[in-house]
């Protein structure tokens, strides 16, 4: 007897809740994602090929619709601009030793006898990115010293913007 008024007050409760009620809800959104549908089924607005869950549309995740994008003006930024090499743009620098380049950067060692690497790149004909002081052997930073491109070494590890290509 004891236990029918405890399941009945737990009854009251979630209902007292809306648990119980159907008041909550779960809603998946299956857009973007692909899934597999080895048993043929997926849910609606998709269907299967190939044992994969296609958008009613045949547009895949990550993928464009071509006559859709035909329609759409190009929003992407203009083409990149051709950068010099590091070695070209920087190797007169007073202590060059190229440290790594990437894609918009480059990292050198540079005497800059008291000096910062906002000034040094500043000099070069760019900006500063990033500085780091540089242990005795060149291109090794020193960890965790919190360099800045406004703290004044003698050398330091400067990250300058790289130079269009002239």
């Amino acid at each position: 007897m004891q236990l029918r008024s405890l399941n009945a007050l737990a009854l009251a409760l979630l209902a007292s809740l809306g648990l119980g009620s159907g008041a909550c809800r779960v809603n998946v959104d299956y857009s973007d994602t692909a899934f597999a549908c080895t048993e043929g089924e997926c849910p609606s607005g998709f269907s299967c090929q190939s044992e994969v869950c296609v958008p009613d549309d045949g547009v895949l995740p990550g993928e464009s619709d071509a006559a859709v994008d035909a329609e759409v003006p190009d929003a992407s930024l203009p083409d990149a601009q051709a950068l010099a090499a590091c070695d070209d743009s920087f190797a007169a620098a007073p202590g060059y030793e190229l440290c790594s380049e990437d894609e918009a950067s480059c990292s050198f060692n540079y005497e800059t006898a008291g000096g910062t690497c906002a000034d040094a790149c500043t000099l070069l004909g760019t900006t500063c990115l990033g500085a780091f002081d540089n242990n005795a052997i060149l291109c090794e930073p020193v960890p965790a010293t919190g360099d800045t491109c406004d703290t004044p070494r003698q050398s330091e590890i400067c990250v300058c913007a790289r130079l269009p290509l002239q």
